[in-house]
């Protein structure tokens, strides 16, 4: 995508005064010609050769690899609460629990938001929406579990530990995978390894 280079104030000053003060040389025409042409040419809009497939996905899974470091760790966060949560009735742990949660939720809330604000190469669009929507369901997910705590209620808490909002989470991260393998193949990138365990874990 081309783009316009802006002219320094300074360089167009320049030009100007070298135009304008030019009348009393003898070459002011040769002069004029010059400045007028090189005004011209600084002028001139500058095109970027756009990059190809493969500088696009790389740039993709870079700004992505930390993303999904993040998520790695939020999952096990949260998870890890729920295991310790007594399962004879409401304590300490609940509470613990339901803190830990929260918080593991805002930075899931976090994280969809700045999956959303990274732009995918065009045939990604589809498979990027899917991982991003993976996020806001496992944040639904620490919610109902974290209210249930708060509200010390067992039956609530059993009932969020199987809540079916995260059963399409391994499905959308298994096909975000396959579309970068399948598009890293179009365009000859290599696929990092960390690319090939999304939705396995």
């Amino acid at each position: 995508m081309g783009r316009s280079t802006s002219i320094p104030l300074g360089l167009v000053a320049a030009f100007v005064l070298t135009a304008c003060g030019s009348s009393s040389n003898p070459s002011s025409s040769s002069t004029s010609t010059a400045g007028i042409t090189s005004k011209l040419s600084i002028g001139t809009p500058t095109t970027t050769t756009p990059p190809s497939p493969q500088q696009e996905l790389d740039r993709y899974l870079a700004a992505m690899y930390p993303l999904q470091q993040q998520y790695l760790h939020l999952q096990q966060a949260g998870l890890q609460a729920i295991n310790e949560v007594n399962p004879n009735g409401p304590d300490a742990s609940w509470a613990k629990a339901a803190s830990e949660l929260r918080q593991a939720q805002r930075q899931f809330d976090e994280l969809a938001a700045k999956t959303a604000n990274v732009t995918p190469p065009a045939d990604l669009q589809s498979a990027h929406q899917k991982l991003s929507s993976s996020l806001a369901q496992f944040s639904s997910f620490y919610d109902a579990a974290a209210t249930a705590l708060e509200n010390r209620s067992v039956s609530d808490f059993v009932a969020a530990s199987h809540n079916p909002i995260v059963n399409p989470i391994p499905g959308e991260r298994t096909a975000w995978r396959i579309a970068v393998i399948a598009a890293a193949l179009r365009a000859h990138a290599h696929v990092p390894t960390w690319v090939r365990q999304v939705g396995t874990t």
